[in-house]
């Protein structure tokens, strides 16, 4: 059992208050060292910048939209980064700083160097943030700030039950070793060899998304290059007629875009049904829960949309919940058990998939849904799901103002291809023979991650 004592002036120190006892043990009895012989604070080093809000709603020109999913976690670098001309939700302005750090959960290392200070909308959970370079070299503070070392300790300071975030003034009191300009340079230099080895081997990855749409593209034939003229078109007439031709009267430009047209059209070339042809019972709208559902000593875990948004589902500890709570009966009908898809329906992630691959204790939350099928493949429908023009599908129909729904009665019209299950098997053994390649490419890319770390490791503990 974890004892200590505080002194309670401490608690003045932080604007929070906070007397949860692994925030307290960190700064009070480590006295937020992150290595043994840490000596300055990353608030000497790092100072935040207040970034320029811009408002939901049409753009006076595209800009580049960076999410929390579009960070490579813990390798510095973005990936499918889009250019938009309208956001649902309000956006940060950066580009002025060094690096850009999450508030929620950095120890999961979405963290990037902006080293040519290029311009991005964000997430409003991105913070950017200024070095000074003559105490620390932004790309090796990133590698210190993903470290497993400091990634551990970035959960004493984590606050909040169903959004765990650090906050920026408490982020900047922790402390690391101090290195020297010379060390610091040497550094670089091997770790460079090292990152030359990772780029060449990710350069030689596919996009697995985009993997994806080339093996639908070579089964159905569609036509990716007409679907994307045909988006480009940001004007087209529209009868009063077609307005009424839909049950819930929808008018938005959105819903009534040419290029979704073409893509129903496209899709029902090959022989169709409708996604509630395959349920196996309705599609099912998770559960609500309060901060104080959680229970770290449960043993049933809480799906929410962070959980699945890099299309698998990425269990956390943080995350579990009360066994009170687990135990109520309507909470049985939102359980989770393998050959599940847990689909996000709301907000920036929407649309994100993830089939549950093994046997779990869990109940999903109410921004997901969860998608039971029978008479299918389920990798098919998963891969399926994941298109891109079934992406579009849910771009085109999903609806709100201040935050974007989709729902059940929606998503169970969709149409799916009518193919035999063998047909379906084949279209899955190509998917996964190719991710099975990028896969040995990954476990080698992870390894030579490793040695960086080691090399982080071997230098901070003797300096």
């Amino acid at each position: 059992m974890l004892q200590f004592y505080t002194d309670f002036s401490n608690l003045a120190l932080f604007p929070s208050l906070r007397s949860d006892v692994t925030f307290r043990y960190f700064f009070d009895e480590k006295r937020a060292n992150v290595w043994d012989n840490s000596g300055i604070e990353l608030g000497e080093m790092l100072s935040p910048i207040k970034s320029i809000k811009l408002k939901k709603g049409s753009l006076d020109e595209e800009e580049k939209l960076v999410d929390m999913s579009n960070i490579i976690r813990r390798y510095n670098q973005l990936e499918q980064v889009s250019e938009v001309l309208e956001i649902g939700s309000d956006k940060n302005i950066i580009g002025e700083g060094d690096i850009v750090i999450p508030k929620i959960q950095p120890r999961m290392g979405n963290i990037f160097v902006n080293e040519n200070h290029e311009r991005y909308i964000c997430s409003t959970e991105l913070v950017e943030y200024v070095c000074d370079n003559e105490k620390i070299s932004p790309k090796l503070l990133f590698y210190i700030l993903t470290h497993p070392r400091f990634a551990s300790c970035l959960y004493y300071s984590e606050s909040g039950k169903t959004h765990r975030r650090v906050n920026s003034s408490e982020l900047l009191r922790y402390k690391i070793p101090f290195i020297s300009k010379t060390v610091q340079n040497d550094l670089l230099l091997r770790i460079g060899e090292v990152e030359n080895q990772i780029a060449t081997l990710m350069a030689e990855q596919s996009n697995e998304t985009d993997l994806i749409n080339r093996v639908f593209l070579d089964e159905f034939g569609w036509d990716y290059n007409k679907f994307h003229l045909c988006r480009q078109e940001i004007t087209y007439p529209l009868n009063f007629s077609q307005i009424g031709n839909n049950y819930d009267l929808r008018f938005s430009a959105k819903f009534h875009r040419p290029s979704g047209a073409f893509v129903y059209n496209d899709i029902e070339r090959t022989n169709c049904l409708r996604i509630k042809n395959f349920l196996s019972e309705p599609i099912v709208l998770g559960a609500s829960v309060s901060p104080t559902d959680f229970d770290s000593s449960g043993d049933c875990y809480y799906i929410s949309m962070a959980t699945v948004k890099n299309f698998v589902v990425e269990l956390d500890d943080t995350q579990l919940l009360s066994k009170n709570y687990c135990n109520q009966p309507n909470k049985a009908k939102k359980r989770v058990r393998k050959g599940d898809i847990i689909m996000t329906r709301s907000g920036a992630a929407i649309g994100k998939f993830a089939l549950v691959e093994d046997d779990i204790n869990a109940i999903h939350a109410d921004f997901t849904m969860r998608i039971r099928l029978q008479n299918i493949n389920l990798h098919f429908a998963y891969y399926y799901f994941r298109s891109i023009y079934f992406q579009y599908l849910i771009e085109i129909n999903y609806k709100g103002l201040q935050n974007n729904n989709i729902f059940p009665n929606q998503i169970q019209e969709f149409p799916i291809p009518d193919i035999s299950l063998e047909r379906q098997h084949e279209i899955v053994d190509k998917i996964k023979s190719q991710l099975d390649i990028q896969n040995a490419a990954k476990k080698k890319i992870e390894s030579l991650r490793k040695q960086i770390d080691d090399i982080i490791e071997d230098t901070l503990s003797t300096h």
